[in-house]
């Protein structure tokens, strides 16, 4: 939270519009259909997963309390800087290519998840930080990325396989 609270210091410091850091609503409907498709997919092959599962695949234990400030904040917190604010960052110094700019965005994406102490759930951030910056490259929209992750966290977060 600190580190989106700099990043957006620093977006307002360099007064960056909410069009370019993807607060927009001319691309809103493509990105809401790529990240719900996803998110569709994503949520039933994890139910198909549990189902086969019969213990929790990690020790995270999440109360009722933790859910509302992971939809509200954690969530659009962590698309708000490693989407938004990296990849306007890089934008504006002229990177351009798109498998460095997911792949760094997604491996640092990553690393804040390595505090899980699981390589599953590692692995699986890395996977989603791919995905999800492939679709906001293509879809720039703050809005369907970070819809999308609130659903896809919550369910793999309530269902214990992250």
């Amino acid at each position: 939270m600190v580190m989106t609270a700099l990043a957006a210091g620093h977006c307002f410091y360099n007064r960056r519009t909410w069009q370019q850091l993807g607060f927009r609503s001319d691309n809103l409907k493509a990105s809401l259909f790529a990240n719900a498709v996803l998110s569709l997919v994503i949520v039933l092959i994890t139910f198909a997963i549990k189902r086969h599962e019969t213990h929790r695949l990690d020790e995270f234990h999440a109360h009722f309390d933790f859910y509302l400030p992971y939809i509200l904040l954690y969530s659009p917190a962590q698309e708000f800087l490693f989407r938004s604010y990296l990849f306007e960052e890089f934008r504006a110094r002229g990177v351009i290519s798109a498998p460095l700019l997911i792949g760094t965005t997604s491996l640092l994406y990553c690393l804040i998840h390595s505090i899980s102490n699981t390589w599953d759930a590692v692995g699986l951030t890395l996977i989603m930080g791919l995905i999800w910056g492939t679709i906001y490259w293509r879809k720039p929209n703050f809005y369907g990325v970070a819809l999308s992750h609130c659903v896809i966290g919550v369910v793999t977060i309530l269902l214990g396989l992250i």
